[in-house]
């Protein structure tokens, strides 16, 4: 008997339960016998069968393979160096948004892969869209502020090695220079973080006050303004030593 210990919920879903059982029946039926008729439709049973069967089998196993090869190995790591995992816009393409892989490895709660708009990552969409027919729930987001974070700390730990490997006679200046501007911007972010909470808080509250007459309004608007020349210096720093 197969242990369940672990997937719960997915023992107790009538839908998942008859797919285990009925497995190989659906994967001749889909892979074989519906690829094989569509093809005796367009009047090429063999045709349909190795292209819409075989083919597309072996290509989808193989970038599905990619997830645990090229996005450990080709890429750039921009939150963490923990393990071999890449983020690769490319590899994404050929994996349905897979190959954001650093940013899965580091925030593995988070339904996402690509985080930005433009980021290719079908599943995502489709988790979102079906989220709109209340079809999933509860969708879990890294706080942006703490993906900030991460990215900050990769750049610093970057930066830094890189100003070790250069001959400067004032290499603790820009290292402490680095720790200073690090500090500061964490900082901000984690003060921004605070008061947008205080926000939605507010919000929540009901409170019969116009939301752009409160101190809190002002208060976030002048941490905004902070955070972005806190950014600004942060690339402008650390842009010198990529």
């Amino acid at each position: 008997d197969r242990d369940y210990q672990n997937v719960r919920d997915l023992d107790k879903d009538p839908i998942v339960v008859w797919q285990d059982k009925y497995y190989w029946t659906l994967a001749f039926v889909l892979n074989v016998g519906l690829t094989t008729a569509i093809g005796f439709l367009l009047g090429d049973p063999v045709g349909g069968l190795l292209i819409m069967g075989f083919l597309r089998l072996v290509t989808c196993h193989h970038t599905t393979f990619f997830i645990n090869s090229l996005a450990h190995t080709w890429g750039n790591q921009p939150y963490s160096d923990q393990n071999t995992s890449r983020d690769n816009p490319v590899i994404a393409l050929l994996t349905y948004g897979e190959g954001y892989h650093n940013f899965h490895h580091t925030f593995q709660w988070d339904y996402r892969n690509g985080i930005r708009w433009y980021h290719f990552d079908p599943t995502k969409w489709l988790i979102n869209a079906l989220s709109w027919l209340k079809l999933t729930w509860n969708l879990k987001r890294i706080a942006p502020e703490k993906i900030e974070q991460s990215m900050a700390a990769m750049q610093l730990k970057k930066a830094s090695a890189s100003i070790a490997r250069y001959r400067l006679g004032n290499k603790e200046q820009w290292l402490q220079l680095l720790e200073t501007e690090y500090d500061q911007l964490v900082h901000t972010l984690n003060e921004w973080a605070r008061c947008r909470q205080d926000w939605v808080d507010l919000k929540r509250a009901d409170i019969k006050r116009r939301w752009d007459e409160t101190e809190l309004h002002k208060r976030l608007l002048e941490i905004e303004e902070n955070l972005e020349y806190q950014r600004r210096q942060w690339r402008m720093l650390t842009q010198q030593f990529a």
